[in-house]
């Protein structure tokens, strides 16, 4: 995300720069430019598409995770707001939660399937969609992991599209198709 400034006020008091950048954040800087602390961070897609496409609720904590038409996906704590942030190579569409609470499973623009391990935000396998979707690059419209934590149901849009399941590996959280 490239932080351009939009805006900015000084604390006297404490000597630090409020700045509001167009990619949603608000950032605390002191007087010599070094970051202190990142406030806010929203989901940002410039003018025509800044939108939140999917949101999940961890299955133990009072954690959710976002993602959007910014590519990024984002893990929330009602204190201290956001708590981990990626960017992805597409916009992402879909995303939930393993039983666990350890990995995320994302769908993204290309109609791809990604697990995701929760501490440092990596992909750890992809899959592609094998459904005859029609249209122009079919995204993952919807996803969601089984009870279980066995599988990952999901489908594409762009017409008649069929649900495909993908198994997942036990020990690695890898997704087979």
């Amino acid at each position: 995300m490239r932080p351009e400034v939009r805006s900015l006020d000084f604390n006297k008091d404490l000597s630090t720069f409020l700045v509001g950048t167009r990619g949603a954040e608000v950032l605390e800087v002191n007087a010599q430019g070094k970051h202190l602390k990142t406030h806010v961070r929203g989901h940002f897609a410039g003018s025509k598409k800044a939108e939140l496409w999917g949101a999940a609720c961890h299955p133990k904590e009072q954690v959710f995770a976002t993602c959007g038409a910014d590519r990024c996906i984002r893990v929330w704590t009602v204190d201290n707001q956001v708590m981990a942030s990626a960017e992805f190579p597409d916009e992402v569409y879909s995303i939930d939660w393993s039983p666990c609470g350890n990995f995320l499973v994302v769908g993204d623009a290309r109609g791809q399937v990604h697990s995701i391990l929760l501490k440092n935000l990596k992909v750890l396998s992809t899959v592609k969609h094998k459904s005859k979707a029609r249209g122009q690059g079919p995204w993952v419209q919807d996803l969601k992991v089984s009870p279980d934590g066995r599988f990952v149901a999901f489908g594409v849009h762009g017409g008649n599209s069929n649900v495909e399941l993908v198994a997942i590996e036990a020990k690695s959280f890898k997704l087979q198709h």
